[in-house]
């Protein structure tokens, strides 16, 4: 599967990350995966810990690996 949006800077990736709808999922520099709960973004492994999208757009460049359809 391609990835739907590469973004490599932080204020572009900010953006992105707002844009997104509720259970999307992304991967950051690192490689490690993040989905986007009702309010903030969760990293895939070991923590719950909660990320907005300033902190985690700091990990660019994120790529969109998943946008699911928001329904009406």
């Amino acid at each position: 599967m391609s990835p739907l949006k590469n973004v490599n800077n932080q204020p572009a990736a900010q953006k992105l990350l707002d844009s997104l709808p509720t259970y999307s999922v992304v991967l950051d520099k690192y490689g490690h995966a993040w989905q986007f709960g009702p309010i903030y973004w969760y990293r895939a492994f070991g923590d719950d810990e909660p990320f907005g999208s300033w902190d985690l757009a700091f990990s660019f460049p994120i790529t969109v690996i998943h946008a699911p359809k928001e329904t009406p």
